[in-house]
């Protein structure tokens, strides 16, 4: 399952999008005798978290495996690069501001991004493998912080990037 949305739509609410879908996926996967469902989720997913998104996304997970049990496979991913992503993008949308890219405590939140062929292959692996019940947490081989990160696109494209401290709150 790689349906899902990051942000309400004019269709459909986070709950209907994630939570609601997910739902009937599983259903119909229990009516249709499916063997296993692979759902991809966020690594950063947390009943306590701040954010709604995420908060929702540990909901979905606890009401797959109450549904499906060992018949789900859950793939739980840091962030996700590749081209013409919104990860990447939004660092060189931002870029392009006199003001900057907006960091909180100097971008020093830490990243492990992971390249989207890697998340392919580790579904591709996840499809043939018995992996029944399991939670695969995927992330890349290098950490990073984000003013890293920044600084590393700059590099690459060759523009300079500057960071805009912003207050916690």
């Amino acid at each position: 399952n790689l349906i899902g949305q990051d942000r309400p739509s004019f269709n459909f609410t986070l709950r209907e999008a994630n939570v609601e879908g997910a739902a009937r996926i599983a259903e119909a996967c229990n009516q249709a005798g499916v063997s296993r469902l692979i759902h991809l989720s966020s690594l950063l997913s947390r009943p306590e978290s701040n954010s709604e998104l995420l908060r929702l996304q540990a909901e979905t997970e606890g009401m797959l495996r109450d549904k499906l049990g060992d018949r789900l496979v859950l793939i739980r991913s840091a962030n996700i690069f590749g081209n013409e992503d919104r990860f990447l993008n939004a660092i060189g949308k931002f870029s392009s501001l006199s003001l900057g890219y907006p960091v909180v405590n100097h971008g020093s939140q830490k990243r492990t991004p992971i390249y989207v062929g890697d998340v392919a292959d580790a579904l591709l692996r996840a499809m043939r493998l018995d992996l029944g019940g399991r939670t695969v947490n995927l992330y890349g081989p290098q950490t990073f912080t984000l003013q890293e990160l920044v600084q590393l696109f700059s590099r690459i494209t060759l523009r300079p990037h500057r960071l805009l401290n912003l207050p916690p709150w």
